[in-house]
C-alpha cells in the first residue's frame, strides 16, 4: 500500500528513512511481531539494502541519530500514542538529528 510507495520514493530520492510503528497498545503481540518481521525483510531486501535497528534504549537512539544520514541505518520505533510508550525515544531521536544545511566547508567567507 501507501507505506511501500513512500519507502520507494524515499529510496529513489536517497533520503534517509526511519520507521514508526504505532498503536502497539492495540495490536495483538503476534500481529505486531509479524508486521515487524515483514518490515525487516523489506528493509533488508536487495531493493532497499537498509540496516534495520529496533530502537529499545537511549543508546540505540544515540547510535541511530549519530549515524542516520551517513549510514544505511533505518531506525524502527514502536510507539503507543495512548500510553506514551517509547515516545520519549522518538522525541530524543528527532531532537538529536542535526539540521541539514548546505555544505559550506569550501566557502572561505564562513
Amino acid at each position: 500500500g501507501m507505506t511501500k510507495e513512500h519507502l520507494g520514493l524515499a529510496l529513489a530520492l536517497s533520503v534517509p528513512v526511519f520507521v514508526v510503528v504505532t498503536k502497539i497498545d492495540m495490536s495483538p503481540a503476534n500481529v505486531l511481531q509479524e508486521t515487524l518481521k515483514l518490515l525487516v525483510k523489506i528493509l533488508k531486501s536487495p531493493g532497499c539494502r537498509k540496516v534495520p535497528v529496533m530502537v529499545k534504549s537511549e543508546d540505540d537512539v544515540v547510535i541511530s541519530a549519530t549515524n542516520f544520514v551517513s549510514e544505511r541505518l533505518c531506525p524502527i520505533f514502536q510507539v503507543s500514542n495512548v500510553t506514551g510508550e517509547n515516545l520519549d525515544y522518538l522525541k530524543m531521536f528527532l531532537n538529536l538529528l542535526s539540521t541539514r544545511s548546505p555544505n559550506t566547508d569550501n566557502d572561505p567567507d564562513r
